[in-house]
């Protein structure tokens, strides 16, 4: 979990050449308010130029940096993943971008592209999109999860579960796939191509035949060669048609498999959410004997009827949630298989 400790800015949009600079690590839960114009989607966009090389708001990188100083713009984010703690400081005239793990500068001899996915695959293991869908929630720009595109949701949801690893076997599959069809329409283009021969062999033999019949024994040993390579050809054919039904059934299964798991998952965050919200029921009702919207005493008798039936409830959408593990383990082990 990435814990946020520091931000602080300079020349940034409209702040000036002194350090902007906000704690975020004091208490449990910090609040930032603020007039309009005071600089609190000034810090948004801070954070995530910070650690995307983007605003959250649609700004152009020429606005960025203030338009009086016009250098000097620098961004500093101090924040910490269990035990590690990070620092990343990115700027514009001059071009700055480094990354410090526990005080040690990392590697910069690749590109700034690469960097930029050193740190968005290994450090927050989120992308800019999967970071401002769960993480930065802002009301003008926030777009509903299912009003997303089929791609960005999946993104959002690999991210998330740290799945991309299946995206990844798909398309292997998919390749795979592509390289073997590839490879029956080039035999089935040199079938075609010997059966061609095989028929201009018969014309030839014709013609032999008309013209010599002394060279009969010769053209016929040339049929049988001619045939014994047919036969091997069709050999090899059937092979190869056997072996692509087998990839595709294959590739099908496992991309059943995928989906199912999909779903699966969707349905054990749901039931894991209801059974919170029951925990928080029977909390309530245990320690209190007063209703929350009347003020008036909850009558023993229905209260601990109601406490039954949510124990109840809770038991049952428990037990569902081990069935519903037990058969997502055996996914994971059919599909690592």
């Amino acid at each position: 979990m990435i814990e946020f400790e520091k931000i602080r800015w300079k020349n940034f949009l409209s702040t000036g050449n002194n350090f902007t600079e906000l704690a975020l690590n004091g208490h449990a839960t910090t609040l930032v308010i603020g007039e309009n114009g005071s600089g609190k989607s000034t810090f948004l966009d801070a954070l995530t130029y910070g650690l995307f090389s983007k605003p959250f708001r649609k700004i152009n990188k020429n606005q960025i940096i203030n338009s009086v100083n016009n250098k000097a713009c620098l961004v500093e984010i101090e924040f910490k993943i269990g035990s590690k703690n990070y620092l990343i400081r990115r700027g514009i005239k001059p071009t700055v971008f480094e990354i410090y793990v526990d005080g040690e500068l990392i590697n910069q001899d690749s590109k700034a592209k690469d960097y930029q996915e050193k740190l968005e695959k290994q450090i927050l293991k989120l992308t800019f999109k999967s970071f401002t869908q769960i993480i930065l929630l802002g009301s003008s720009s926030f777009l509903p999860f299912m009003k997303l595109p089929a791609a960005h949701r999946r993104e959002v949801i690999e991210d998330l579960l740290d799945i991309q690893i299946f995206s990844i076997m798909n398309q292997i599959l998919k390749e795979r796939y592509s390289e073997n069809k590839t490879n029956i329409s080039d035999n089935n283009q040199i079938l075609n191509l010997n059966l061609e021969k095989i028929d201009v062999q018969r014309k030839y033999i014709q013609e032999v035949k008309e013209i010599n019949s002394d060279k009969v024994v010769d053209i016929r040993k040339l049929i049988e060669t001619t045939n014994q390579e047919m036969s091997d050809i069709d050999l090899k054919v059937m092979a190869l048609q056997a072996e692509v039904k087998s990839l595709s059934e294959n590739i099908k299964d496992r991309d059943n498999l995928v989906s199912e798991r999909s779903k699966l998952q969707q349905i054990k965050i749901s039931i894991e959410s209801m059974i919170g919200k029951i925990g928080s029921d029977i909390n309530f009702f245990v320690n209190n004997t007063n209703c929350p919207v009347c003020k008036q005493d909850i009558e023993e008798d229905h209260r601990v009827e109601i406490l039954h039936n949510r124990e109840s409830v809770k038991d049952s959408k428990e037990n569902g949630l081990r069935e519903l593990n037990d058969h997502l383990e055996d996914l994971s082990v059919k599909l690592a298989a």
